[in-house]
């Protein structure tokens, strides 16, 4: 991985991070979401976007957008731990600075993607992918990709 990639993927945890640990009273159960989270999150390995004119990208700005984004993402991970990413999730808030941007993709009027993009300077990395079809996935990355032209996107090279 290359430098810049691992400085950004820091700088991404680090943004997810700091929602529960400078919350003056966190609740247990976003404690426990983080870990989770930890455990399993990663930039977005090889994934070839796929054009789909039906899938409509939005950026997560509001409470019931991060609602639907923290149900979905959740699904990544096994059911008696989604509870806890739900509660975590939700209490991700937009970033001031723009780095962080959280995304849904919509089909048919349901949310069926969810991924989050953090950039630095010129580059970026996706992460958080998640659908329950992978051409979901390669619909909403070909949109983040075509939302976020002229910065530099890295992907992992494992």
């Amino acid at each position: 991985m290359s430098q810049t990639l691992t400085l950004i993927e820091q700088n991404r945890l680090d943004w997810m991070t700091s929602h529960v640990n400078e919350s003056p009273y966190p609740t247990p159960e976003s404690v426990q979401g983080l870990a989770a989270y930890l455990n399993v999150s990663r930039p977005l390995d090889a994934l070839t976007p796929l054009h789909r004119p039906e899938l409509t990208l939005y950026e997560v700005d509001c409470h019931p957008l991060m609602i639907r984004y923290a149900r979905l993402l959740a699904q990544k991970w096994p059911e008696q731990e989604q509870p806890l990413l739900i509660e975590f999730l939700t209490q991700l808030d937009k970033d001031p600075s723009g780095n962080a941007k959280l995304y849904l993709g919509y089909e048919g009027g349901a949310p069926v993607a969810t991924a989050m993009r953090y950039v630095d300077e010129n580059h970026f990395v996706i992460a958080d992918v998640h659908a329950n079809e992978q051409s979901h996935a390669q619909g909403l990355l070909a949109a983040i990709l075509a939302d976020n032209e002229g910065l530099d996107w890295l992907a992992r090279e494992d």
